[in-house]
C-alpha cells in the first residue's frame, strides 16, 4: 500500500481521512478528476470512495465564497455527476467537529453541507 503524504492536507481533510480509515472504507486521496493535471475543468477531488460511486469534497466557506468559485464548484459537480459520481460536500466546521458522523452519513447519502444550498 502506497504512504499517503497528508503534509499538505488541512486540518479538515486530516479529520475526513481519518474518519474513513477509522471506518475502513477503500479510498483515494487528491485524486485527479475530469482530465489531466492543469487542464481547464480538471479537478482534484479531495476522496473518492469507487465502491459508492461517490466523491467527498470539504469545503471552507472562506475559499468557496466568491462567486467565480461557486461557479467552479457547481460546473465541476455537475461535470462529475453527468459521469455516475454523486458529490456530497463536507463543511470543514462539520469535519473538525464530528468527521465520523458526518462521513458515514455522506456513505449513507445524506448530504449536511451548508454549502449546497449556496451554489
Amino acid at each position: 500500500m502506497a504512504t499517503i503524504d497528508l503534509q499538505f492536507a488541512t486540518s479538515p481533510e486530516k479529520a475526513v481521512y481519518n474518519a474513513l480509515k477509522k471506518l475502513g472504507e477503500n479510498f483515494t486521496f487528491q485524486s485527479q478528476m475530469l482530465g489531466p493535471h492543469g487542464e481547464k475543468g480538471s479537478t482534484i477531488a479531495d476522496f473518492v470512495l469507487p465502491q459508492y460511486r461517490l466523491i467527498l469534497s470539504v469545503i471552507g466557506f472562506y475559499w468557496h465564497s466568491n462567486l467565480e468559485t461557486k461557479t467552479r464548484d457547481n460546473l465541476q459537480r455537475l461535470a462529475l455527476e453527468t459521469q455516475g459520481w454523486r458529490v456530497i460536500y463536507i463543511d470543514e466546521s462539520d469535519a473538525l467537529e464530528n468527521a465520523r458522523f458526518y462521513v458515514t452519513e455522506a456513505i449513507r447519502g445524506v448530504d449536511w453541507s451548508r454549502y449546497q444550498y449556496l451554489v
